[in-house]
Order: C-alpha cells, then sequence, then structure tokens
C-alpha cells in the first residue's frame, strides 16, 4: 500500500512537468494485462466467440476474462493500493542512463499534440520516488490512445513522446502491444519532410 492518491484533474506540459519534478529514483511497471498462458486462452474464448461456437460454459469464462481488467484503472488506486495485476518491471537510480532518457523524453516541446477520441486503456507506468522511498508521483501511459496522466495531471506531450516512450519500456521487458507499430514509421517516404517542417514549425513558436 502507498500513501500516494490521485485527486482533481488538471493539464499540464509534459516539459513542465518532468522539469519540475525533485525525485530519487523511478519504478517501471507493466500492468492491466494477462498473464501469457490466460491471454492465450482469452484469445481462443474469443475466436470461439466470433464463429459461433462458444458455450454457455465457455461464454461466463470468457466474461469474466474481459472484466477483470477494463483499462481506465491506474496503476494506483485511490486508496493507495497498486493494481493486483502490476508487474515491477525495472528501478532506475535519477542519474541512470534510462532514467535520463526517460527526462529527454517527456522533455521534448510540443509541436504536434494529436487528441485521440479513444477511451485510455493504462498498460504501462513510471514510478517516481524521493529518497525516502516515498511515491512523488506517478505516470500512468496508453501508448495506444497517446494518453498520460498522474491521476491529478493529464499531461500534454508530442505525439513523438509516445514512439520512444514505446521503446523505453520495451527495452525495459515491457510486453508492449503491437511493438512493430511506430507513428512515425506510417510516413513513410515523407517522413523526412515531415520532419523538416516540424522542426520548421517549432523554431518559428520559440
Amino acid at each position: 500500500m502507498s500513501d500516494y492518491k490521485p485527486d482533481k484533474i488538471l493539464w499540464v506540459i509534459s516539459k513542465d512537468y518532468i522539469k519540475e519534478l525533485d525525485f530519487d529514483y523511478i519504478e517501471t511497471y507493466s500492468f492491466n494485462r494477462f498473464t501469457p498462458l490466460i491471454q492465450i486462452e482469452y484469445d481462443q474464448l474469443s475466436k470461439q466467440r466470433e464463429q459461433g461456437r462458444l458455450l454457455p460454459l465457455s461464454m461466463k469464462r470468457f466474461e469474466e476474462l474481459k472484466n477483470l481488467y477494463n483499462g481506465s484503472e491506474l496503476l494506483i488506486d485511490k486508496n493507495g493500493f497498486f493494481h493486483p495485476s502490476s508487474v515491477k518491471m525495472s528501478t532506475f537510480k535519477k542519474d541512470d542512463p534510462e532514467t535520463l532518457h526517460l527526462k529527454q523524453i517527456l522533455g521534448m516541446d510540443v509541436v504536434e499534440w494529436l487528441a485521440m477520441l479513444c477511451a485510455p486503456f493504462y498498460r504501462d507506468a513510471v514510478v517516481f520516488y524521493n529518497s525516502s522511498g516515498q511515491i512523488v508521483s506517478v505516470l500512468n501511459v496508453c501508448l495506444e490512445c497517446m494518453h498520460i496522466t498522474t491521476g491529478n495531471k493529464e499531461l500534454q506531450a508530442d505525439f513523438e513522446v509516445y514512439d520512444l516512450l514505446k521503446k523505453f519500456f520495451l527495452k525495459n521487458g515491457h510486453r508492449v502491444e503491437n511493438p512493430d507499430y511506430f507513428i512515425m514509421d506510417q510516413f513513410g517516404d515523407k517522413k523526412a519532410k515531415f520532419l523538416a517542417e516540424r522542426d520548421s514549425k517549432k523554431n518559428n513558436e520559440q
């Protein structure tokens, strides 16, 4: 159990958030994910359901698994408890290269911010601790809907941040969905032109 409790919602730019955050070390967590064996079971039941071959008992099991995690839950609830599905994946001190890289990612200027219409499904998180081991902030991340929340702050981040966060989580053992899909790759041959126009827009705003 933790003393950290989400409260009122407000918006903050990711660059300002990480710049003002005082912490000693971080932990990354994977949550709201089935274990590999349960995922296989769920996929099989889902396929049978699509084919109309799901028996009543199997349908009950399918509904149980479907409702097990709703995705809107955060890593730490209002009572300070970690989500029952949470698995700690890594720990890094403040001056570790991985932490410095994370700070660099979150410190990117917001040039293009995409507001997705889908409801976020949080599966990855970063917990920030002070030197006494107390939680000072938690980032709950939905890579698919490009959404980050602390529970009391919604972060505005450049859309490229989510590609970089995905690579960060993958590198540190998270079973991220669609691991080979990156937003920037969708530009194909137009990627270089897009980045040039993006840099120009960034320079004009400074």
